[in-house]
């Protein structure tokens, strides 16, 4: 398998409206400490992000609830049973708040992947190739992304 970085997507803290952060653009992510959170399950690499955030910043975080789905947990964030941290939506629901996180670590890496040991047709070769020039980051910056977020 043969992966190149695409860019990196800045992950928020994600509240309802009448939370106490609800007005700040940005916070720290040590106030995120004591609240209760809503986390995706530990299969997840957007919560090997947030784990590692929290070991960062020194925080164990109470998870009030566990799922799979971005979308349930931004549903169960609207109705005010804890606070998650998530990539920011296409279109956020009104029921949710997306704060900016002062911590240049707590992003997402995407990148294309194929299989080095198959056939890649040639139009799936040009839409990789397409993609790569549009949005491609330099090799060694996602290397090192990764390699935190594997552990």
């Amino acid at each position: 398998m043969k992966w190149h970085p695409l860019f990196t997507q800045p992950l928020y803290a994600v509240v309802d409206p009448e939370h106490p952060l609800a007005h700040r653009e940005v916070i720290g992510f040590e106030e995120l400490a004591g609240q209760p959170f809503v986390a995706l399950d530990r299969n997840h690499t957007l919560r090997r992000i947030f784990d590692d955030a929290c070991e960062r910043h020194g925080i164990r975080p109470t998870i009030a609830f566990e799922g799979a789905d971005i979308c349930t947990l931004r549903g169960l964030i609207g109705a005010g049973l804890g606070v998650g941290v998530l990539p920011r939506a296409a279109t956020p629901p009104p029921d949710i708040v997306e704060i900016a996180v002062d911590d240049t670590q707590l992003v997402r890496p995407i990148a294309v992947g194929w299989m080095t040991n198959r056939y890649l047709p040639p139009s799936a070769a040009a839409f990789r190739d397409t993609v790569i020039a549009s949005c491609g980051l330099p090799e060694h910056d996602f290397k090192s992304a990764a390699r935190r977020i594997a552990g």
